[in-house]
C-alpha cells in the first residue's frame, strides 16, 4: 500500500545540500474521467485505513473537490480547517464554515497563531530534522501531527499539477520539500495522505487526458505569462470547477497579510539548505505515467 504516485530517494547526507530522485509510477489500471478518478481515489483511501478520516479543508477549491469526492462516495469524514487568531483568514474561514453546513458535514476549528508559526513556531519541525526552505511545509507537518493527535487519518488537497511555460514546452517542478510529509508519515509509521491528487498515477493520469489539459499541452503558447511554476494554475481552476458543480468565489490567499514574516523565514531556511529544483517536462511526466504521446 502506497500513499503517492510516486518512488523517489531522499539524499539528505549533506548538512546543507538535499536533493532528490524522483520518478512517477506507471498507471495500472484503465484511465477514466478526472471526476472518475476522484471518486476512485476517495475509495482508495477509505478502503485502505481503518481510521477516522479528516480532511484539512481550507476553504479553497482542491480541499472541496476531496470533500466532494468522499460525500459523493457515501464515505464518512469530518473537516479540520484551521482559523487565525488574528482573523487573517477570515475569507477562508467564511467559506468553509458555509460548505460545510450546506452539506452536512462535521466541521472541527483549531486555532492558530499564523504570524508566530510562520516566524518561530515552524523550527519545532525544524529542529526534529526536517530540513526545508519553505515554511509551508512545515505547515503540512502541522496540519498532519493535529489529526494524527486525533486518532484519525488525514487527507490533504494537494498534489495539484502547476505548469509553467519554458522554450515553448510546459513543465512541472518538484524539490526535496516536497516530501517532507512523506518522511513526516515514514518516520511516525503512520499512513496519511497529504497530497490527495498524487495519491495514484491513474489520478494523475486522469488530468494529463483532460481535454482542456490535453490542448493546452498540445498549444503552450496559450499559457504565455503563466511561466511560473508558483503562479495561480488559472487551468486547474477551469478544470476542477467543469468537473465539479462548486459556488465560484474570489481567490483568498490568507498569508498575504504576513508574507513579509514568511519571506523573512524563507530567506533564513535558503541560506541553511540549497533544495535544487527539479523541471519536469509534461510529455516526460505523460510517459512515465504510461500515457502515449498526445
Amino acid at each position: 500500500m502506497t500513499n503517492i504516485a510516486f518512488d523517489y530517494i531522499l539524499d539528505d547526507s549533506l548538512d546543507q545540500k538535499i536533493d532528490i530522485d524522483i520518478k512517477f509510477n506507471s498507471i495500472t489500471e484503465p484511465v477514466g474521467t478526472f471526476y472518475d478518478e476522484v471518486l476512485k481515489t476517495a475509495r482508495f483511501i477509505h478502503t485502505n485505513t481503518d481510521k477516522p478520516i479528516v480532511v484539512a479543508y481550507s476553504g479553497g477549491i482542491d480541499s472541496e473537490v476531496v470533500c466532494l469526492g468522499l460525500k459523493w462516495q457515501q464515505i464518512p469524514f469530518t473537516v479540520l480547517s484551521v482559523k487565525h487568531k488574528n482573523g487573517t483568514n477570515r475569507e477562508d474561514m467564511e467559506n468553509a464554515s458555509w460548505f460545510c453546513k450546506a452539506n452536512n458535514i462535521t466541521q472541527e476549528v483549531v486555532e492558530l497563531d499564523a504570524e508566530d508559526f510562520f516566524s518561530n513556531g515552524y523550527k519545532k519541525y525544524l529542529n526534529q530534522g526536517y530540513k526545508s526552505n519553505s515554511v509551508f511545509r512545515y505547515f503540512q507537518l502541522f496540519l498532519l501531527e493535529t489529526i494524527q493527535n486525533m486518532n484519525s487519518t488525514a487527507v490533504l488537497g494537494g498534489g495539484e499539477q502547476i505548469y509553467f511555460l519554458h522554450d515553448n514546452q510546459l513543465y512541472t517542478s518538484s524539490d526535496a520539500t516536497f516530501v517532507i510529509p512523506l518522511e513526516w508519515c515514514r518516520r511516525n509509521s503512520t499512513m496519511h495522505y497529504p497530497y490527495f491528487f498524487q495519491t495514484r498515477p491513474e489520478m494523475m493520469a486522469a488530468y494529463l487526458e483532460n481535454k482542456l489539459i490535453k490542448f493546452l499541452v498540445s498549444n503552450p503558447t496559450y499559457l504565455t505569462g503563466f511561466n511560473s511554476a508558483t503562479t495561480i494554475s488559472l487551468e486547474k481552476m477551469m478544470v476542477l470547477h467543469s468537473e465539479f458543480d462548486m459556488r465560484r468565489r474570489a481567490k483568498f490567499h490568507a498569508f498575504r497579510h504576513f508574507m513579509d514574516i514568511v519571506k523573512q523565514s524563507e530567506n533564513e531556511l535558503s541560506r541553511k539548505y540549497v533544495i535544487p529544483k527539479h523541471f519536469i517536462p509534461v510529455q516526460t511526466l505523460r510517459t512515465q505515467l504510461g500515457l502515449t504521446r498526445i
